[in-house]
């Protein structure tokens, strides 16, 4: 592959049994104008590592991650927005004689105590690969982090 000017990105081994540690997928290149990097994914997804390359450009984006806004609510919170919906005495939705703007003044007066008591902030945007699967309780996670922090230590450990 030299002679023909390609690079190989990939060192290390990508397929890794009990026995052996072989270098079977790789990717090339011939591109040395930009940094290229290459690399093997740790997941046990397949008997092959996957590979991936990274291809650097002149060209950066540098777009703005959306900010992610969330509404507070807590005991406290909760509580409060309680305690004041139950001493309104709700004159404009019970007075109003038409059932759609007894309905908006409803919803626009809920909406001011709800902003009040519990007001929408900006967060962090922490990366939370598990936000995702609501279905997955603590005891998996914990279980999923285990079972790569084993597998990492299992590659590390064998054919070395």
């Amino acid at each position: 592959m030299y002679s023909f000017g390609l690079c190989p990105l990939i060192t290390k081994p990508s397929r890794i049994t009990d026995i052996t540690a072989m270098l079977i997928d790789n990717i090339f290149t011939n591109e040395l104008q930009f940094q290229v990097n290459g690399g093997l994914l740790i997941t046990d997804i397949s008997d092959h590592l996957p590979v991936f390359a990274i291809c650097g450009n002149q060209f950066v984006c540098r777009c703005a991650t959306p900010s992610q806004y969330r509404r507070i609510i807590n005991t406290s919170t909760n509580d409060k927005l309680i305690a004041e919906l139950n001493q309104r005495s709700w004159p404009n939705v019970k007075g109003a004689l038409d059932v759609n703007l007894s309905y908006n003044n409803f919803v626009c007066e809920f909406q001011d105590l709800l902003n009040k008591h519990c007001p929408v902030k900006r967060v962090k945007n922490t990366e939370n690969r598990y936000a995702n699967n609501p279905w997955l309780t603590n005891e998996l996670i914990n279980a999923c982090k285990k079972k790569s922090r084993l597998y990492k230590m299992f590659l590390s450990c064998v054919g070395h």
